[in-house]
């Protein structure tokens, strides 16, 4: 998918998002969501990235090539882009929304400080306090990894927990493909009816191999079987 494709379906998703998370609601205005700070060659709104910078409300960062950069949050919840990766960053009434354009994130949340995250027409947050997760987005959907807490999977026709220590890939398909009788879009508008079924497909292992330091700690997301 090119750029302008993938900036038309994250506003396509938010348009979306505003109609299936009523209770999730995005701050507008200029607000200082923290800082980023890249790790090797990164980009914040298509300006090179050489130093930690403040990052605010409708920001976007990008990696090029086998780089990271980190959001550091007021309260300590952090969002590592991945490789390869962009990702729009919003203030919401209980946190922050990051949008995942392409590639791959790793988010933990602090007590107080929520990090949600819309991928492929879905909407990922954590389920238990300091909940630390991982979003990639694949071909048909995202796979999602809750590496400590429990995370919740919202989408027009259901939620799911991903228990914590595992991981999910979430097929994402119009929902006239849904099965019938499977009520999916079920008391959602028309639009929200058009755009998302979720399908779980199977447990798969953790995605995308991302070296990052969390303080003290060091967490390694490993590649995903086939």
């Amino acid at each position: 998918m090119g750029h302008k494709g993938a900036r038309a379906l994250l506003a396509v998703g938010l348009a979306v998002l505003i109609t299936l998370a009523p209770g999730l609601n995005l701050v507008g205005g200029n607000i200082s969501l923290g800082t980023v700070r890249p790790q090797g060659a990164a980009e914040l709104n298509r300006t090179p990235l050489r130093a930690e910078s403040t990052v605010y409300s409708g920001d976007t960062i990008s990696t090029p090539g086998e780089n990271l950069a980190v959001v550091q949050l007021p309260q300590g919840s952090q969002i590592y882009v991945g490789p390869t990766s962009t990702v729009r960053v919003e203030a919401a009434d209980a946190g922050v929304w990051a949008g995942l354009v392409r590639g791959t994130l790793l988010a933990r949340s602090r007590p107080g400080e929520k990090v949600s995250v819309w991928a492929a027409n879905l909407l990922v947050s954590p389920d238990t306090p300091g909940a630390l997760y991982q979003v990639e987005l694949v071909s048909s959907g995202a796979v999602v990894a809750a590496r400590r807490g429990a995370v919740k999977v919202e989408g027009a026709n259901r939620t799911v927990t991903v228990p914590a220590g595992k991981s999910l890939r979430f097929e994402v398909a119009d929902s006239s493909q849904a099965p019938a009788g499977a009520g999916a879009g079920a008391g959602l508008s028309a639009a929200a009816k058009a755009i998302i079924v979720i399908v779980v497909v199977a447990a798969v292992a953790t995605a995308i191999a991302v070296p990052v330091a969390l303080n003290d700690e060091q967490q390694v997301v490993s590649p995903p079987g086939p």
